[in-house]
């Protein structure tokens, strides 16, 4: 979702996906234009709302959809791969030539905080269109106590 926020604020069109048909109302309200329902074939899906590809991607689930996700980059985008929720932590015999399609740049975020310049954060903490006046929200699904913390997805 801040993901989402953040892509929407620079003037992006933001696709994202869920595996849930009930979350598309709260992603369409953070500025996602376009919602897909999981289904394994994403890319097919993406390619009919940009036939050349899309700018850019960020990979959530990883290295089970990574593949899929790839595909729906158009040649000079990036996919980026940031998480790990599939709890898969590897592809099997993964050979760069047959996974990442000519011309897309792949690349990794750890999500260190050190990672990102400390100005883009505070700009969207500061600006008067977001945080700081109440406009930028991110909806919050679900509320876990710390012994709960292991349930948490």
């Amino acid at each position: 979702m801040t993901a989402a926020v953040l892509a929407h604020r620079v003037g992006a069109t933001v696709i994202s996906t869920t595996r849930s048909p009930h979350k598309a109302a709260a992603l369409n309200e953070v500025g996602v234009a376009h919602v897909l329902i999981v289904d394994g074939q994403i890319a097919s899906k993406v390619r009919d709302i940009a036939p050349a590809g899309v700018d850019g991607a960020i990979e959530l689930v990883g290295a089970t959809t990574l593949p899929d996700t790839l595909r729906a980059v158009r040649p000079q985008g990036v996919a980026c791969f940031t998480r790990m929720l599939s709890e898969q932590w590897s592809i099997p015999d993964f050979y760069p030539i047959d996974v990442i399609p000519q011309g897309v740049r792949l690349t990794a975020y750890s999500g260190e905080a050190d990672n990102l310049p400390s100005g883009v954060l505070q700009d969207f903490l500061d600006d008067d269109d977001d945080v700081a006046a109440g406009h930028a929200r991110i909806p919050i699904d679900t509320v876990y106590r710390l012994d709960e913390i292991r349930t948490a997805r």
